[in-house]
């Protein structure tokens, strides 16, 4: 549902000039998992824009692996709360530039 107001959002504000989609991942795992991870999630959200007709030539996707941690989380902590606490980090960010 945040996507589809998202793209809706994108395709009434006029003349759009980049759509940058940046991938994140947590620290679980390793690191090129992580990156490769954030790359896709990118992609996905790239995809699904396109999909509901946003202009494909303005969509930029990058990933950030794990290096843009928004909580930190105590490695000690049991398995189910450790992937509830890293929550916020599994993100993708849309910066959209519009021209004046």
């Amino acid at each position: 549902a945040k996507l589809d107001e998202l793209a809706g959002k994108i395709k009434a504000a006029g003349k759009v000039d980049t759509i940058r989609v940046i991938g994140h991942a947590d620290k679980t795992g390793k690191a090129s998992s992580n990156m490769k991870l954030s790359q896709k999630r990118a992609a996905a959200v790239a995809s699904y824009l396109k999909a509901q007709g946003v202009k494909a030539g303005k969509i930029i996707t990058a990933g950030k692996g794990d290096t843009e941690q928004v909580v930190q989380c105590d490695a000690k902590l049991p398995k189910a709360e450790l992937i509830a606490c890293h929550g916020p980090n599994r993100r993708v960010e849309v910066e959209v530039t519009v021209a004046k």
